[in-house]
């Protein structure tokens, strides 16, 4: 009897200590800021700002084929408030969503998902393999070099136009961050 109530005590602070640490660790997405030497800006320039959200890093993979492209950045909210990325959209698509990729069974797999929030003091990460934003039905075919104006919607903040310029998969770098010339 002692013994249970031992194992039973054990097996509480096993599962609050597991709680603990799973707490402190996430994924990018909506992460509040990062360490420095995790920082996923690198103290960059913004591309564009609107209000306390400050836009990295906009690029567009030139697809392969298709009448599809996905569209990665980087969201930083400087203020105090979170805001809600509710969508996206550009002359010459028919639509913009954001799905999530992920490999399922050996298959990739997107899903679509809720708008995203870029928490106060964190950031909004649109990466391969994850969340990423997705235009639709183009009616060109997108090269690298061209440049896309995309407008990029927030709950709270608004709309902006942000110049988006299309890459080739060969810039994106190996840890998953696109950056324009690798």
């Amino acid at each position: 009897m002692a013994y249970d109530r031992w194992m039973i005590g054990r097996l509480g602070s096993i599962a609050l200590l597991a709680a603990v640490v799973s707490a402190g660790c996430s994924d990018r997405v909506g992460d509040v800021a990062p360490p420095a030497s995790e920082d996923p800006i690198h103290g960059e320039q913004p591309a564009t700002v609107l209000g306390a959200l400050e836009i990295y890093r906009p690029m567009a993979p030139a697809p392969a084929a298709g009448d599809q492209a996905s569209v990665y950045l980087t969201v930083r909210n400087t203020g105090t408030a979170p805001d809600t990325l509710t969508g996206l959209a550009t002359e010459g698509a028919a639509g913009g969503s954001l799905p999530s990729s992920e490999i399922r069974d050996g298959t990739a797999r997107m899903t679509p998902v809720e708008p995203q929030p870029a928490p106060p003091g964190g950031y909004l990460i649109l990466e391969p393999g994850g969340l990423h934003g997705m235009l639709t039905g183009l009616t060109r075919r997108l090269t690298p070099g061209d440049t896309l104006d995309v407008t990029i919607t927030f709950a709270r903040a608004g709309s902006v136009v942000v110049r988006v310029p299309v890459i080739s998969y060969a810039d994106l770098t190996s840890d998953g961050v696109a950056r324009p010339g690798g």
